[in-house]
């Protein structure tokens, strides 16, 4: 009935369930059965991989601004001073490698590409080719509205990209102390549609406004027969009406 409060018996793990939570118009008593703790299902979340950069001879600068970003990392991670893989475009690259940067200018060689196509990240110079059909979208803006950052899926990774090099003249953000978190936040992928929830995080929300079916006309047939039906009872009325004497 109007204004009564659903009953609704979840399990204690929901499957299904998308990023948002339910919103309805009525008030809803959520009752959660007992189940298995909720950390028993979901993974934790992964560390993040370090990163290899691979730089032509001649931007050998701007990549230290990325081995010092790497450093930052395994600071912050406690993970003490940690060796950064860097060298130039010439030295292989180990082939458990996760997370790529590429600074050169050009085509991108179709190895480079594979880490991405894998389930790897790829962040590239802004003097490389951009090496997809499709165009990336902006993930990072500098405070005067530039552009800094694009990215793309491909395969089962991504392929990011600076638009300006990496020089504090036309990238200011590296001498904030901040650059380093801000780029970790870029490199990881985006967190996937949750799908497995704990119901009781999951209650739906108030506020949604009720459904209201919109006023539709009777159907044909039904006013036919409301017709027929009057016309009956007319006609039934009409023949028990009392005669005139002649």
């Amino acid at each position: 009935a109007k204004g009564r409060a659903l009953v609704v018996h979840v399990p204690a793990i929901l499957d299904g369930a998308d990023g948002e939570r339910p919103r309805l118009s009525r008030s809803v008593q959520w009752i959660v059965e007992a189940g298995p703790p909720v950390t028993d299902v979901v993974p934790p979340p992964r560390a993040a991989s370090a990163m290899v950069i691979r730089h032509a001879p001649g931007l050998a600068g701007q990549a230290r601004w990325l081995a010092a970003a790497q450093a930052a990392w395994s600071a912050a991670a406690a993970q003490g001073d940690t060796q950064v893989d860097i060298a130039t475009t010439d030295t292989p690259w180990p082939a458990d490698t996760e997370r790529l940067a590429w600074l050169a200018g050009g085509d991108l060689p179709e190895t480079v590409l594979d880490v991405a196509s894998k389930g790897g990240t790829v962040l590239l110079g802004d003097t490389t080719d951009w090496p997809l059909p499709q165009a990336p979208e902006i993930v990072w803006r500098g405070d005067e509205g530039g552009t800094r950052m694009v990215a793309a899926r491909q395969g089962e990774g991504r392929l990011l990209q600076f638009k300006a090099p990496l020089d504090p003249a036309d990238f200011p953000e590296l001498l904030d102390a901040r650059f380093p978190r801000w780029l970790q936040a870029r490199l990881q992928a985006p967190p996937p549609t949750p799908s497995r929830v704990d119901a009781k995080a999951y209650a739906p929300l108030p506020g949604a406004l009720a459904h209201v079916p919109p006023h539709s006309p009777l159907a044909s047939w039904l006013a036919v027969l409301l017709a027929a039906l009057f016309l009956v009872e007319r006609w039934l009325a009409a023949g028990q009406a009392p005669r005139r004497p002649g």
